[in-house]
């Protein structure tokens, strides 16, 4: 371990979303600690012997579609792979069983999937809500993996926003619950049970504003399948914990950061409980929850302006 107490940056948690923004920065030459309280790195993304040696179970996370699908796995995925980290998938992507028999599978063969919106009577529903929110999903992909405040995403919002001619506006995908959208767009509870739980994997209830939008994404991106690494969810922290640390980024763990330190108005670093003060030149990132970063973390920083405050992630 190093002895060094002064890096560009200090992560204060050692998450997946902090291992991803941590391997960013030490590939572009920044010096990197990142701080957990856990005993291994990977937040909750890991998997464990619960039952019998040799079971592993995947403890929280356990699928990954949005992730592989997306920017970042595009970019880091040859890499990951060099530290182990390989996907399998099978032909049913999601679905939803009930106690009396009922049932809706989603597979991503094409034909399979037709044929199980035949059964269900929703094929004409399904390639409706599909070719309105089609022309969205065109600018909402990009999106995901662009800063929001480049000029090249205020166009695409600015698209979105405009088009109102759609049976499914932008705006009100982004103002409308997932139970609104798939209840007023399927007769079959089969299949919108398929879709609706998924919105608890990005924090959203079924009633809650935004999930409409959430919904369609999900369902665009399950059909391309349900990958799920080999080994165990637990994999993935390996593999970016791997990649980090290859690139030079110290990781220590069972350390638990007591404040965010600042001076002049900044975030200068950090402290641990203790005792132990730590320097960071350019940034701290909290990768944790506001309620720590904000009730605890930043307590005696008031004088942080909001605008140029940490930025909590969960």
């Amino acid at each position: 371990m190093s002895a060094s107490s002064t890096f560009d940056v200090i992560f204060v948690g050692a998450g997946h979303n902090a291992l991803i923004a941590a391997s960013y920065l030490v590939k572009e030459g920044r010096s990197v600690c990142l701080l957990d309280l856990h005993p291994t790195p990977g937040g909750w993304v890991r998997s464990e012997e619960l039952t019998l040696p040799g079971f592993v179970h995947d403890t929280f996370s356990a699928l990954h579609p949005i992730f592989v699908g997306g920017p970042v796995f595009a970019e880091l995925g040859p890499e990951l792979a060099e530290h182990g980290l390989r996907y399998v998938q099978g032909q049913t992507s999601t679905g939803a069983s009930f106690p009396d028999g009922r049932s809706a599978v989603i597979e991503t063969d094409p034909d399979a999937l037709a044929a199980e919106l035949d059964r269900l009577g929703e094929r004409h529903a399904w390639t409706q809500l599909m070719t309105a929110v089609s022309p969205h999903l065109d600018s909402l992909g990009p999106l995901l993996g662009m800063d929001l405040a480049s000029p090249e995403a205020a166009g695409l919002l600015r698209a979105l926003c405009r088009d109102t001619g759609s049976s499914v506006p932008f705006t009100a995908l982004l103002s409308g619950s997932g139970r609104d959208l798939l209840g007023d767009r399927f007769a079959s509870e089969e299949l919108i049970m398929a879709w609706l739980p998924w919105l608890l994997h990005v924090g959203l209830g079924p009633h809650d504003a935004g999930g409409a939008l959430w919904s369609v994404l999900l369902m665009a991106t399950l059909l391309a399948g349900n990958p799920a690494p080999v080994g165990g969810s637990g994999r993935l922290a390996e593999a970016l914990t791997g990649l980090v640390t290859a690139h030079g980024a110290e990781i220590r763990t069972g350390v638990e950061v007591d404040a965010i330190v600042t001076t002049g108005g900044r975030a200068t670093g950090v402290r641990t409980t203790d005792g132990e003060q730590l320097t960071a030149t350019q940034a701290v990132i909290a990768s944790t929850t506001p309620d720590q970063l904000y009730g605890r973390l930043l307590r005696d920083a008031a004088g942080i302006p909001e605008s140029t405050r940490v930025q909590a992630r969960g």
